[in-house]
């Protein structure tokens, strides 16, 4: 777990806007960008970008982008996995949220991955056990 940051918590946290709008605007400040970036998997070359943008709002007084991103090439020190996710911050917490999500989402599957009671049980194109089959409750 990482140590916490200066407002006490331990997730990543964004300044907040220093000034207040007097219309409907798009604040460039309140931006973060990804340029492009090329990603190399086992077949074929992926290239992509991220802007994540705090929408128009005509009252401002404060409001935040809640929503977060995350990607990492190399996933679990594998070039031939990359992970993206989005994560969609709502209501009056939903920035604190959304970062928590893309903070621990990583590591969480991550973890699950190596647990051994999730790992797969063979080549997808094996044929699957008919005892293996559950249909219905029980």
């Amino acid at each position: 777990m990482a140590p916490p940051a200066a407002s006490g918590k331990w997730w990543p946290q964004r300044k907040p806007p220093t000034r207040k709008a007097t219309a409907v605007e798009m604040d460039t400040a309140r931006r973060e960008v990804v340029e492009n970036t090329k990603v190399a998997l086992p077949y074929h070359d992926v290239t992509l970008a991220v802007v994540c943008q705090e929408g128009c709002y005509p009252d401002k007084k404060g409001h935040i982008n809640q929503d977060c991103f995350v990607y990492e090439k190399a996933f679990e020190g594998d070039e031939q996995q990359l992970l993206i996710g989005v994560f969609d911050g709502h209501g009056g917490v939903g920035e604190g949220v959304a970062q928590i999500a893309s903070t621990i989402f990583p590591k969480k599957l991550e973890a699950l991955r190596k647990d051994a009671k999730y790992k797969s049980h063979g080549a997808r194109s094996a044929e699957v056990p008919m005892d293996a089959i559950v249909v219905g409750p029980g």
